[in-house]
């Protein structure tokens, strides 16, 4: 299968994934967070589809950690529910899993495409998926530790993150 056509399939399973997460979140800032990385995924079929026909497409990666870090930030002022906290967190850590495996295959498909530009995007689509990663993790971080997340704002828990790609 061509590498290109399997990452779009990816970015496709990747994008349904976080809308169905959205459907079953009952946290407004969580459901937020979600929708963007999902949007993220969407725009990265995108960018595929233009890869895959054109000499040199324009790469806009998203502002996800930031934005999303902000978002967590204003969880603080309306306090969260731990109901399903557990059964939300399984969920979060598979995807954070799965954000990890894209990670990789970008980085190690990207040797094998022949034009520097793709191996550019590809490399720069594994540093967002790493992104999506961090963000989750520290959405898990704030479900299990939420009486002292917030004594972190600047979360300095990434430090713990399985990768070092950022």
């Amino acid at each position: 299968m061509d590498v290109i056509l399997f990452a779009r399939e990816q970015e496709d399973q990747l994008a349904q994934y976080y809308s169905e997460l959205t459907a079953i979140t009952r946290t407004k800032a969580i459901c937020e967070i979600l929708r963007m990385i999902g949007d993220a995924h969407a725009n990265h079929r995108h960018i595929l589809d233009a890869i895959a026909q054109t000499p040199s497409p324009i790469l806009h990666l998203s502002r996800i950690l930031t934005d999303g870090s902000a978002l967590i930030r204003k969880m603080e002022q309306y306090g969260l529910s731990s109901s399903n906290a557990s059964d939300s967190i399984e969920l979060y850590q598979g995807i954070m899993d799965v954000e990890l495996q894209i990670e990789q295959f970008y980085k190690e498909e990207r040797c094998n495409l022949d034009a520097p530009f793709r191996k550019d995007i590809f490399m720069k689509l594994g540093r967002e998926a790493h992104r999506h990663y961090i963000l989750m993790h520290n959405l898990c971080e704030l479900l299990t530790n939420q009486d002292t997340f917030f004594e972190d704002i600047e979360f300095q828990r990434t430090s713990k993150c399985k990768t070092s790609a950022c």
